[in-house]
């Protein structure tokens, strides 16, 4: 039997599942201040996340979670700059996190780091240990990961599986990517995304016609060298993922009767706290308490 392990990018079943509407934990009526109040709480990212956990239960499974990224930001005052604060995405990354941590899932988060540089921590730790690593995200960033034992699944319906034998034809939509060059050609067609500028060299042609797998950053580092390229260097850092330091990687087993109980206040739209639908659902009545106490609802 396969070693599996899956590693989930958190954001990425966030930003695909905030749309749903629908997607609603109801917590009944409560009292706030003279009046009731019927708060629900907001779940459709940790739908998403439920559909894959449903299916892998077996597997060993680690959820990788952002913080604001202030270390890169050192590096980098440009990085992600642009991008404006959204509340109600951070607090469904907020009752995502928690639920996970309720069923006692691997969750890996630290101040200053994001989702990416887990998924690597975790792919660098573990790749020899398990036949196969998947990787759910829609993060391109990420592709550099791709090998015989490590492949990328889609988060969402628009996101890509991608993986050695579809990897020169999906990476980039109607064009031809050499294997693992996509981390190189980020750091010198910079991303605006990430606020990441390009790389200004006269040698961007030399580098972009070079065809080898470029999965390690330190070889793309010893590129740039050969040509005494010390702003392709430089811009290496902004691209890679930090290494976080003193993070427990150790892979717990999940409490399935949390999972299972939560997995029905997703599902079911009518679910009351104290519906206990046949599943145990009411054992995590006190959790659900806590979300609303937290505020982690919308009314």
């Amino acid at each position: 039997m396969e070693k599996i392990l899956r590693v989930f990018d958190v954001s990425s079943f966030v930003h695909a599942g905030k749309v749903n509407s629908y997607a609603m934990i109801d917590c009944g009526l409560v009292m706030s201040g003279t009046s009731f109040v019927n708060p629900k709480i907001p779940c459709g990212g940790a739908s998403l996340l439920w559909n894959v956990i449903y299916e892998h239960a077996t597997d060993d499974m680690i959820f990788c979670m952002d913080r604001d990224p202030s270390i890169k930001r050192e590096m980098l005052p440009s990085y992600k700059a642009q991008r404006s604060f959204n509340a109600e995405v951070q607090k469904q990354k907020d009752i995502v996190e928690y639920i996970l941590r309720d069923c006692n899932f691997t969750v890996l988060a630290k101040d200053g780091y994001e989702g990416d540089d887990f998924v690597n921590l975790a792919v660098e730790k573990y790749r020899d240990y398990y036949d196969h690593i998947y990787i759910y995200t829609g993060d391109s960033d990420l592709y550099y990961l791709v090998s015989d034992t490590v492949s990328i699944e889609p988060s969402s319906s628009k996101a890509k599986r991608v993986n050695m034998s579809n990897y020169t034809y999906t990476v980039r939509k109607g064009e031809y990517t050499p294997y693992n060059t996509v981390a190189l050609r980020k750091i010198i067609s910079g991303d605006t995304a990430d606020n990441i500028p390009p790389l200004y060299s006269p040698y961007v042609n030399v580098y972009m016609s070079i065809e080898e797998d470029f999965s390690n950053f330190e070889k793309i580092r010893d590129l740039f060298r050969q040509y005494n390229d010390t702003d392709g260097v430089e811009h290496s850092y902004w691209v890679e993922p930090l290494t976080p330091i003193g993070v427990d990687l150790n892979i717990l087993k999940p409490d399935l009767s949390r999972v299972k109980a939560w997995g029905v206040a997703f599902r079911n739209s009518n679910f009351m706290r104290h519906s206990n639908t046949g599943s145990n659902a009411s054992i995590i009545d006190e959790s659900i308490n806590e979300l609303v106490n937290k505020g982690l609802v919308v009314k």
